[in-house]
């Protein structure tokens, strides 16, 4: 495994400090940085480093990254976090101040380090793996004390140290992957030579498709040369030397014929080659032909269109000048000195770069030479990272803890085209840091929100991942709200900063109004602290004080809304207090007064214990007395307490053990009292000499009589914590934890027989502090921590069955002993899964200690939905109801309970009523899809739906009185654009016709939906009428309808299908009605033209007129006329001569065969070539 030692020298690009007391300065003259803080608070330090890693493999497997930092100088003393943090933009050294410091981003790694250590060595590697794997830029680290509230700071020698062996280095172990898939050099050679034809020799072990680079200097630029072999000439540059630059791909696996350079003349040559491995593509080679004479070059500019490349500059100068030691950082250089000439090739890494900046690419050399420059990049072969998911939203700003969270977005794709899916992580500001919740192949994907302390600050990032397992860079939503749900606290709050101290006689009380309390001690063990929320443990406050001697110990217990408090008040007084909760205030004081119990000379334990069928409080505790002075003994009394629930006065303290021996001590007294106020039990620990003992003493308390009994014979090892409590059927319950063999376990043991005997205990494992709750269903919850993890498992028959332990917090400080505070209710109404707690913590994120709380409990019982439709995955088409029916349970009386669908991020109440707590409450809402959303009436209930996309409908109920949600139900669907019915046929125009058209059709619907034709002429109805499937119809225009069509004139004919939802299509045929003649004849159809022109005598002579405009090329074709019309076949005669000239006509024909005569003409006029309107506007005329 090779190990790279990166120092100033080699690698460091940046390294400087800032400070808040000169925010606008730069101290990049200074030879040591600083952070943290000075120790009045006033001065705020960062220190910021980079060192280049451009040397390291990319993609290279990172083994350890160790960061060492020699102390220089430094104020405060102890052991103190300190963090890395990516930088995530550029800096400079010479510009870096306070108030221009570069961005951070989430990646950090943590360490500790004391303040009288030196050199502080912390492992980077998550960082360094990040920057090797291209996922970020390199852009250093910046080095912060963890907690701001540590006044100290560090101070370290940095790379302008006098002494550089003091300067920070960062030593990285690392390993290349046994596959590489990145570009890397696989061997080199140079070599000179001279003559009339010259072949460089070439370097051993390439293989089928590595590169090989040859770059030539030839001492001669006036000399033609032939370069023969299959070689690409890339550039042949002249300056006052020949500079050449080959490539050659290898093809196969034979053998590369080398160049051959051919002059006339002798002229001397100086070559050097590389082999590169793993080129996919190599970028068009940049050069810089400027001629100048100087010390200092800057290679072109040559970028990369991807990640995970590598940058090659090679110098071909014109003399032998040796390079200045200032030159960039995270180069491999390969120097080839001549006799006047020398060759430098310098080769890195870019990793997530794609390009670098001048100065990166500036190099300086001790004499002036002229330069020819080339630069190019090798892009690797390697996967690429899949493009980035876009359009990440969420379908709400608000979550519980747990609650499904709908997350959408648009995939990104693999540039390999491989399948790709995404990766989910949502953002704990708790923690700052982001956790992983999924994997989904699909968008939108339902995921369970984290666990957190609430916060408006969560957001969730997703990433493409491809098959190879290679990460895009991630897609941010904004921010959102997550709240732990009411009841269930799974992420410990803070109760009290690490200054307080809890002790476990003191548990976590919840009062009737729902209040919890908890009473903690100040470090000095002088001041006690009554610590109360009013919402469900999420924010704690200070409800008031008190002085005692609470380092000896302190006991609470609470009835209704009242809190007992016992501790020694004085120097020899146990004394006791009472407070009505309800009458307290935020940063307030306790008011009332002590009452003095009883007089000691000192204690050591207190234990309170409230019998509520007396009313009256039981007190024991453990003390040395004026008639026992030696030895601490378990002494009990009681406490008799008024209606208003605060004491009325002491009586019965007596000493239930009464040992004088110095070597004897009572301690770590528990005791608790049956639930139907008969019975009591006080559970102990007893020290004789070195050896220990936990033992309880049981009293029917009827009798004022006491027993005692050893439970368990610890030897000369140790007992923790001995916890009693009576389940509400009667069963004594013991718990401690207790040497066995030399190491400490959880043993619980219990009595079923009124002490009488005492089963044997159960082993529940290794622990180093231990406590103990019963709820009112007769089940028993032990707290076990061993090391830092607080587990708890539940039993109800003696612990003979239980569950697996739940690992409830990772975070205890250890080895703190007695400091699990369990949950105690006298009344023990509330329903609890996990019964709370209190104990102290040490949050990772930031090494903060504090006593913190936890827990589930059932506020109100959650109201229950059911739903009897919509059917689960539905496809809704245009225009169908959707059908939201079920009902709701709410078992709290009097709350207001609003039930609620949520579909694609809008939320609308569909019923709101207040529960009688027993009837159940029926809910319909008929919601109806129509124009790519749903819709309640005209209101719309959701956004646009998409095609083919499916959505999830959630349906819940709220109990808004209690703050408790239902279960939410869920029901999945997707939207189908209704498509129209299909007319057969293409929308056509007919042209110009003389006959009446008429046109034939079809159509189907998409769906099968019933459907309606409707046929218009001119947009006025024709017929409208169910349509069949498939079957052909034919749209006709009527006569009538026909010849009042005006001429020359575009007509349409349109047939409409309608679905039965309302979607219609429609087909459109258009016309041009047109004549080049006008005919007509009398219309004996109708009875007033029959009866004006039917005769009984024969007619002889007709005169008839044309009221007419015939424009020029227009003519009357003909103008018959005849009397004998009621004929079979009438006889018709040619007048139109006559009228033409407006003369009557004598008809010629005498016989008839019907019986009348009857007159009628037949008039057609021929349109020809006239271009205007022809215009017949009526005729007249008379018949004799």
């Amino acid at each position: 495994m090779p190990v790279i030692n990166l120092t100033y020298s080699n690698s460091i690009t940046g390294d400087s400090y800032v400070t808040s007391n000169s925010p606008n300065n730069s101290f990049v003259g200074q030879a040591a940085s600083a952070f943290g803080k000075s120790t009045n608070g006033s001065a705020q330090y960062f220190s910021y480093i980079n060192f280049d890693l451009g040397t390291l493999p990319t993609n290279a497997i990172i083994n350890s990254a160790k960061l060492t930092l020699t102390r220089f100088s430094g104020t405060g003393s102890g052991t103190y976090p300190f963090v890395a943090t990516m930088v995530t933009s550029p800096w400079k050294n010479e510009e870096l101040t306070f108030n221009n410091q570069p961005t951070l981003g989430t990646s950090k790694v943590q360490d500790v380090f004391s303040t009288g250590t030196s050199p502080v060595v912390m492992d980077i590697a998550p960082l360094v793996r990040e920057w090797i794997s291209c996922k970020s830029v390199n852009f250093g680290i910046r080095l912060s004390l963890v907690n701001d509230n540590d006044y100290l700071d560090f101070t370290y020698h940095n790379s302008r140290a006098s002494d550089l062996n003091f300067a920070p280095r960062l030593i990285v172990d690392y390993t290349a992957p046994e596959n590489r898939e990145d570009v890397y050099i696989v061997n080199k050679v140079s070599q000179n030579g001279s003559g009339t034809s010259f072949s460089p020799t070439l370097p051993t072990g390439y293989t089928d498709k590595d590169y090989i680079i040859t770059s030539v200097i030839i001492e001669n630029k006036s000399e033609a040369i032939n370069i023969a072999g299959d070689w690409e000439v890339i550039h042949d540059v002249v300056q006052n030397y020949r500079h050449i630059l080959l490539r050659k791909i290898v093809s196969g696996n034979g053998v590369v014929t080398p160049p051959t350079f051919s002059t006339t003349n002798y002229v001397p040559y100086r070559v050097g080659s590389m082999i590169y491995r793993n080129v996919d593509v190599m970028t068009p080679v940049q050069i810089r032909n400027d001629g100048l004479f100087a010390r200092v070059t800057t290679v072109p500019d040559a970028q990369s269109m991807r990640s995970g490349a590598m940058f090659v500059g090679i110098m071909s100068l014109e003399a032998n000048t040796p390079p200045l030691t200032t030159n960039p950082k995270g180069y491999e250089i390969y120097s080839l000195p001549w006799t006047s000439t020398r060759t430098q090739w310098a080769t890195r890494n870019l990793m997530a770069r794609t390009a670098l900046t001048p100065e990166e690419r500036t190099f300086n050399y001790v004499d002036n030479a002229r330069y020819v420059n080339f630069a190019f990049v090798l892009e690797a072969k390697y996967n690429q990272p899949p493009t980035p998911p876009t359009n990440v939203t969420m379908d709400k700003t608000s979550y519980n803890v747990g609650e499904k969270m709908q997350i959408s977005f648009t995939m990104g794709t693999d540039p390999e085209g491989g399948t790709v899916m995404a990766r989910v992580e949502q953002y704990n500001p708790g923690k700052g840091a982001w956790e992983f919740i999924g994997n989904t192949p699909t968008s939108p994907t339902i995921l369970n929100c984290s666990a957190m302390l609430d916060t408006t600050e969560s957001k969730i990032r997703v990433y493409t991942e491809d098959d190879k397992g290679m990460l895009s860079t991630p897609t941010e939503t904004t921010a959102f709200s997550v709240k732990q749900r009411n009841g269930a606290i799974t992420v410990p709050t803070e109760i009290a900063s690490g200054s307080y101290y809890n002790i476990s006689s003191a548990p976590i009380m919840r009062f009737d109004n729902g209040w919890f309390g908890h009473v903690v001690r100040d470090a000095a063990g002088t001041i006690g602290y009554l610590r109360m929320s009013k919402d469900g443990g999420k924010n704690w406050g200070n409800y008031g004080y008190f002085n005692g001697l609470l380092t000896k110990g302190w006991s609470t217990v609470s009835n209704g809304n009242m809190l007992y408090i016992v501790c020694q008040q004085a120097t020899t007084m146990v004394s006791m207090l009472s407070i009505d909760v309800t009458q307290l205030s935020l940063n307030g004081t306790i008011p009332g007064s002590w009452y003095s119990a009883h007089s000691v000379v000192d204690t050591n334990s207190f234990s309170l214990a409230f019998n509520k069928v007396k009313n009256a409080l039981s007190i024991v505790f453990t003390a040395k007395q004026s008639g026992l002075p030696n030895a601490f003994n378990i002494v009990r009394g009681e406490a008799d307490l008024k209606d208003d629930g605060t004491i009325k006065g002491f009586l019965g303290f007596k000493s239930l053990s009464n040992s004088n021996a110095t070597n004897v001590t009572f301690s770590n007294v528990n005791h608790d009292i049956s639930h139907d106020g008969t019975r009591e039990s006080i559970v102990y620990r007893e020290m004789n000499g070195t050896l220990a003992y936990m033992g309880s003493i049981y009293s029917l308390l009827s009798s004022n009589s006491w027993s005692s009994k050893i439970i368990y014979n610890a030897s000369s090892g140790t007992i923790i914590n001995p916890t009693v409590r009576f389940s509400p059927g009667g069963v004594v319950n013991f718990f401690a934890g207790v040497s066995v063999v030399g190491i400490v376990k959880a043993l619980y043991c219990r009595s079923l027989d009124n002490m009488s005997t005492v089963q044997s205990y159960v082993d529940l494992g290794n622990c180093t502090d231990v406590a103990m709750a019963v709820d009112k269903e007769n089940a028993v919850y032990v707290y076990i921590s061993n090391g830092n993890t607080l587990y708890m498992t539940s039993s109800t028959d003696g612990f003979a069955t239980f569950p697996a332990s739940k690992v409830l917090t990772s975070e205890v400080i250890i080895p703190i002993q007695n400091s699990i505070s369990p949950f105690r209710e006298t009344s023990l109404k509330t329903v609890t899964t996990v019964p709370p707690i209190a104990f102290r913590q040490q949050r990772p994120s930031d090494s903060a200690q504090m006593v913190s709380f936890l827990g589930t409990w059932q506020v109100a019982e959650p109201p229950v939905v059911t739903l009897s439709s919509p059917a689960n995955g539905m496809q809704l088409i245009e225009g169908q109801n959707y059908i939201v029916t079920g009902e709701t349970l709410c078992k709290s009386a009097g709350a207001v309970v609003n039930v609620k669908i949520a579909v694609s991020a809008i939320t609308t109440t569909i019923d709101s009523y207040v529960s009688d707590g027993t009837t159940p409450r029926s809910f319909s809402k008929t919601l109806t899809y129509k124009n790519k959303q749903l819709f309640d009436g005209a209101t719309p209930v959701s956004s646009v739906l998409s095609e083919s996309v499916q959505y999830t409908m959630i349906v819940s109920a709220t109990d808004t009185t209690n703050t408790v949600n239902s279960l939410p139900v869920y029901r999945d669907f997707t939207v189908k654009y209704n498509m129209p019915p299909v007319i057969s046929g293409t929308n056509q125009d007919l042209g110009a016709v003389m006959q009446i058209p008429s046109a034939n059709y079809s159509a189907t619907d998409p769906e099968a939906n019933t459907f309606t034709f409707t046929e218009y002429l001119n947009g006025k109805q024709i017929r409208s009428f169910a349509g069949v499937a498939g079957q052909q119809y034919t749209v006709e225009i009527s006569h009538d309808a026909w010849i009042r069509l005006d001429l020359d004139a575009q007509h349409q004919i349109k047939i409409v299908a309608t679905d039965s939802a309302g979607i219609s299509s429609e087909r459109i045929y258009t016309f041009t009605r047109t004549e080049t003649h006008i005919e007509f004849m009398l219309e004996y159809g109708n009875p007033d033209i029959k009866a004006d022109f039917t005769l009984d005598g024969m007619p002889l002579r007709v005169l008839m007129t044309l009221e007419r405009y015939l424009p020029e090329g227009s003519s009357i074709e003909s103008v018959k006329v005849c009397n004998n019309y009621l004929d079979d076949v009438p006889t018709w005669e040619d007048c139109t001569n006559a009228v033409k000239v407006n003369r009557g006509y004598l008809f010629t024909n005498k016989n008839k065969t019907a019986p009348k005569w009857a007159i009628n003409l037949w008039v057609t006029i021929n349109k020809g070539t006239a271009k205007e309107r022809v215009l017949v506007n009526g005729y007249g005329g008379a018949f004799d």
